[in-house]
């Protein structure tokens, strides 16, 4: 595999009819669930033929968004990122937080999911979250037929909004944090037609933890439409790590956890009819899947077939526990709890709930249905699509967008999969998009969710750095290899200050979850520059917003800092912008 400029394009959006909403679904499968398989070894992908030779343009690069990207050797018309692919693949950076149509000054772009219009190609609709705090969320409009694309915010003050989907009417489908809404975007170039179209679905999500005021650890809504009756699956998260309020010391046995009694940590599901009107309504829910900690990553296949990536309780360890990919359907065996707060990997009991009522055992408790097959641990899925288009790498292949920080996460990676969309026996994890670590050529990668175009390429969008991306043939391939982009080097060179910030305070608290943080202070100092820690966010520093008193999730997530280490990390900051 070439390290030369790649292409890049990650609650993938994929629904019932895959790359064509419009697609009729075919029946439910009642093939019989195949014993899980442990997470094989990363393998290479298939290889293109090689591309016929093309006399390449010399490189040039220059910053696009937060990028270093080729614009002469560009990937199918978009500048090209300098980013580890399949063969005969390469990512273009199509649009980013500074492009026309998108600045806001009350906010930031934090693409969470991407859908092509159902009835113009290369349109897409673009569901921004915006900063983590309430009613921030946006919806744009990208026509990407033009170069540059043109981009159109088409509603805002959405409630941390995520899941997206075309649904059978034709309509866009978006997911707020407590309802579900549809949007009218048959209106040609009228925005405030999309906007008075607004309706709601679905409403009345629980986002709060009972008896406290604050929001679940997920709730964010994620959903897909399944075949063949478009009824809708739809996430509803864990309110902890490891549910860890329902941990009472002494007790001989433990209490469920209190999601179970809730009806979260699960995947509802919502049944469609078609009301006197020939009004879509989804009525319900049912709760047929427990024990899930967090299903943002769920896919359905055109069989009847859904998926679900689960982010896995947190461990300090690097290599443990694994990320999980579940089958919710089809399931006729009674197994209907998968395990989270009580299991880890396949049957592996959580210490911490070690005298809960609960076995890990499939062989004893026959409620418990363990994964499918593990995923690379800390990778954070958050979405899925099963790929249908003509880039050989990507055949018959499911694509999940991991999110993750640490060193197995931040990639697009596949799996194999048969006709009814199931991972085929042994099959192997292949990286699709790979090296995306913070360097010179631009910050780390935050995927978060994918979808396939009519015409075969794959839209991946992700959050932090607030860009769109594309993942398609590489033209240069063959001139690339050997290759890296001419760039200066950023050193950062860290004063007595730092130093003594990151021996005292990044080292022992931080590091364990950031690998850069492990080496010298001057290293150190380089790599959160490059990830962006520094960078203005919201008005202050990116770094501040997450460990300041009263930040959402705050970090370190095993505790929070001492005021006195608090203090020291604003005066360092301080005294670093005088």
């Amino acid at each position: 595999m070439s390290s030369s400029l790649r292409f890049i394009a990650c609650a993938l959006s994929f629904v019932v009819s895959g790359c064509g909403e419009d697609a009729t679904p075919t029946p439910t499968s009642s093939a019989p669930v195949t014993a899980p398989t442990p997470t094989p070894e990363v393998t290479p992908t298939a290889r293109e033929p090689e591309p016929p030779p093309l006399v390449a343009p010399e490189s040039h690069v220059e910053a696009v968004g937060p990028y270093q990207a080729d614009t002469s050797r560009d990937c199918d018309g978009w500048p090209a990122l300098d980013l580890e692919t399949s063969e005969g693949l390469c990512v273009g950076i199509v649009a980013h937080a500074e492009s026309a149509g998108i600045p806001n000054p009350r906010t930031r772009f934090r693409p969470r999911t991407i859908v092509e219009d159902p009835a113009h190609a290369n349109v897409f609709w673009i569901v921004d979250a915006g900063a983590r705090r309430d009613r921030a969320g946006r919806l744009f409009r990208m026509d990407a037929t033009t170069h540059p694309p043109s981009i159109v915010s088409v509603a805002e003050r959405l409630d941390r909004p995520h899941g997206s989907a075309i649904g059978p009417d034709g309509r866009l489908y978006v997911g707020e944090v407590h309802q579900i809404v549809r949007f009218d975007t048959s209106f040609e170039g009228a925005s405030t037609d999309v906007l008075a179209s607004r309706e709601i679905v679905i409403e009345g999500l629980p986002t709060q933890i009972p008896g406290r005021d604050r929001v679940r650890f997920h709730p964010l809504s994620a959903f897909v439409f399944v075949a063949p009756t478009w009824d809708l699956a739809l996430n509803r998260g864990s309110s902890t790590d490891h549910c860890a309020e329902s941990l009472v010391e002494g007790l001989e046995t433990l209490e469920p956890c209190h999601d179970e009694l809730e009806g979260t940590a699960a995947v509802r599901l919502y049944a469609h009819s078609v009301d006197a009107d020939e009004r879509h309504t989804w009525g319900g829910p049912r709760t047929p899947w427990a024990g899930l900690r967090n299903s943002v990553a769920l896919v359905a296949h055109p069989s009847g077939t859904i998926l679900q990536g689960e982010n896995a309780t947190d461990f300090p360890e690097d290599d443990r526990p694994n990320e999980e990919l579940n089958v919710l359907a089809p399931r006729n065996d009674g197994r209907v709890h998968y395990g989270w707060p009580y299991c880890y990997d396949l049957d592996r009991p959580d210490d911490r709930w070690t005298r809960a009522l609960f076995s890990c055992d499939p062989s004893v408790n026959p409620r418990y249905a363990p994964p499918r097959m593990l995923l690379p641990a800390h990778g954070a899925p958050l979405g899925m699509a099963y790929y249908v288009g003509e880039l050989a790498p990507l055949r018959d292949r499911l694509l999940i967008v991991l999110h993750g920080y640490r060193s197995r996460g931040h990639r697009v990676i596949a799996i194999r999969v048969d006709g009814e969309g199931l991972p085929v026996p042994d099959a192997a994890i292949e990286d699709i998009v790979a090296g995306w670590d913070a360097s010179d050529t631009g910050p780390k990668g935050t995927p978060v969710s994918a979808t396939v175009a009519r015409d075969g390429s794959v839209w991946i969008v992700e959050d932090n750095n607030g860009t769109v991306l594309r993942l398609a043939r590489d033209a240069y391939a063959a001139s690339r290899r050997g290759e890296a982009p001419v760039i200066t080097p950023t050193e950062a060179h860290a004063d007595e200050a730092f130093v003594s910030l990151h021996r005292d305070l990044l080292t022992p608290r931080c590091a364990r979850c950031h690998e850069p943080l492990r080496g010298e202070a001057d290293a150190a100092l380089t790599a959160i520059t490059r990830e962006g820690w520094l960078r203005e966010d919201e008005g202050d520093v990116l770094l501040w917003q997450r460990v300041r008193p009263g930040a959402s999730r705050r970090m370190p997530l095993d505790g929070s800092l001492t005021d006195a280490e608090t203090a020291s990390i604003r005066a360092w900051l301080d005294a670093r912008s005088r």
